[in-house]
């Protein structure tokens, strides 16, 4: 499980199920599934690809969902969650979406940024997106962005974008796989 989890547990979950060494930028452009895996380098979902994730991701680079591609965490995870980890910036936009499962109440994915840039994560263009996690960097929302909820060091709201707060969110656990929990600890 990823009961008490830091920065690092995640890591190590994802790196349970591979590593995938990227030169430059893995672009997944066709239907497939990710996770647990861990990417070296940058991870591009676009081509409206529709992706499924099984568990837990490390992104060493920067992580990107563009152009109608999505991310969908895996129905079999009920109302839990997993993580996705990037080292680097996520940015969703040109309608890709981060999806949760389809059950009541959802399973969110998480995506967590360690990146301290005021841009580490960049929500826009009609893009909908899960919840959000950087702690030592800033977030934008621009151009009919959505998320359902975000932590960051600041926070940049612009041009018909949403922050909505789903009820049920504040009971919402995470997992690396179906039946496990997590805790917040920063690491």
């Amino acid at each position: 499980t990823l009961g008490n989890c830091d920065y690092q547990c995640w890591r190590d979950a994802a790196s349970a199920g591979g590593t995938t060494i990227c030169p430059g930028t893995c672009d997944i452009t066709a239907n497939t599934t990710l996770g647990p895996k861990k990417y070296v380098g940058n991870l591009k979902l676009s081509s409206n690809a529709v992706v499924t994730m099984n568990g837990p991701i490390h992104v060493t680079g920067d992580f990107e969902t563009v152009n109608s591609a999505k991310l969908n965490l895996n129905n079999s995870f009920g109302s839990n969650g997993t993580v996705l980890i990037v080292d680097g910036k996520i940015r969703v936009s040109n309608s890709g979406a981060l999806n949760p499962t389809n059950a009541n109440p959802p399973g969110y994915i998480l995506a967590v940024t360690t990146s301290t840039a005021t841009d580490a994560i960049n929500i826009s263009n009609s893009a909908e997106a899960a919840l959000f996690y950087a702690l030592e960097g800033g977030a934008q929302i621009s151009n009919s962005g959505e998320i359902i909820a975000i932590v960051a060091k600041s926070l940049t709201i612009n041009n018909n974008s949403e922050l909505i707060y789903h009820s049920g969110l504040a009971d919402a656990t995470f997992s690396s796989g179906p039946g496990a929990s997590w805790l917040m600890i920063k690491g």
